[in-house]
């Protein structure tokens, strides 16, 4: 039997994609994790940022994190729809070390911790 383990997924969508597309992509995102045994732990939204690059000659895109439980394959299931759906621009998800830290504005930025190039120090 698979326990399940933590994910988060970085979403990215066109800033002119109306509510109702957003939102039936995200109540697809449930039904997957659902699928996978899962349960989304948390949701933020970035708002609306300037991307590195232009992507499908826009200039901005409008981040989502999305910090789940799920059984291992959630995520290929995830990145699967995700390729073939157009209003998604941009997508990325890593299985986290811990759970998500509460900083000191409830949790809506720093959420996680993780060494690497730029925190060498983090503890994992």
């Amino acid at each position: 039997m698979d326990s399940k383990r933590p994910y988060e997924t970085v979403v990215v969508f066109d800033p002119d994609l109306p509510q109702e597309k957003k939102d039936g992509v995200f109540q697809r995102i449930r039904e997957i994790i659902s699928q996978f045994d899962g349960e989304i732990e948390k949701v933020e939204s970035w708002g609306v940022r300037t991307l590195a690059y232009p992507i499908r000659k826009k200039e901005k895109g409008e981040y989502h994190i999305i910090y789940y439980w799920a059984k291992p394959g959630v995520v290929q299931a995830l990145e699967n729809y995700f390729r073939v759906n157009e209003e998604v621009m941009r997508f990325l998800s890593v299985l986290r070390k811990e759970k998500i830290k509460e900083g000191r504005d409830g949790g809506t930025a720093g959420s996680t911790e993780t060494a690497g190039p730029g925190n060498p120090t983090a503890a994992t």
